[in-house]
């Protein structure tokens, strides 16, 4: 059953009204009528108005099995990945690689740097964007090579308070004379063949986001 439909369930179970139930979360009755015909849904932070207004537990609103051993921050946060285009984009991607690669990339990408963090704060978000941007747009080489220079990087520059690193977004072009080393390792190992620099120059240009 959807979101809507285990509201409706439950706010007859409780005898309300949709005006009732629309009273007791603050909402208005269109809104609780669209959320019951599947036109819209709730977020996270009124399901949890909803289940406590409708005595019930937000699984029973979502809709998980109560048998699941998923906890409540874990649904929290998988209901809110829905929000967020960007970052399901990237589970999309990798939905068929294997278990510990995903481990791999979820532990470097909350653990080893900060910036993937503050993703989810709309005024610093735009860096990791383009991290995200540039990750997805690498062959499966690529982001093994990624994730090993992530980690060596990580030891080279650990964690420390924000002002203590500038994190000014360059406007320069992306594509320097010379590639720096962690761009060209993460491309190849051939960089000592004929035409093999210039290779690395075009692919890196076509990354390159369009000026607006």
């Amino acid at each position: 059953m959807s979101i809507g439909d285990n509201i409706k369930k439950w706010r007859e179970i409780r005898n309300l009204k949709q005006s009732d139930l629309a009273e007791l979360i603050g909402v208005s009755d269109k809104t609780v009528s669209s959320w019951e015909i599947n036109r819209t849904e709730p977020k996270m932070g009124m399901v949890e108005k909803i289940s406590a207004a409708l005595n019930c537990k937000k699984t029973d609103i979502i809709g998980i099995d109560e048998q699941t051993d998923c906890d409540d921050e874990t649904l929290q946060i998988a209901h809110e990945f829905f929000e967020k285009p960007d970052l399901l984009r990237i589970f999309k991607i990798l939905k068929n690689s294997p278990e510990k690669k995903l481990q791999d990339i979820v532990y470097y990408l909350t653990d080893e740097t900060p910036i993937i963090i503050e993703y989810m704060e709309p005024h610093k978000d735009e860096r990791a964007k383009r991290l995200i941007n540039y990750y997805t747009h690498l062959n499966e080489v690529g982001q093994k090579k990624a994730l090993d220079n992530i980690e060596d990087l990580a030891k080279i520059y650990p964690e420390k308070e924000p002002d203590q690193y500038d994190f000014t977004i360059s406007e320069s072009p992306m594509v320097a004379e010379t590639p720096a080393p962690y761009l060209t390792a993460a491309h190849n190992d051939h960089l000592d063949e004929d035409g093999e620099m210039e290779k690395i120059q075009s692919d890196l240009s076509k990354l390159k986001r369009p000026q607006k």
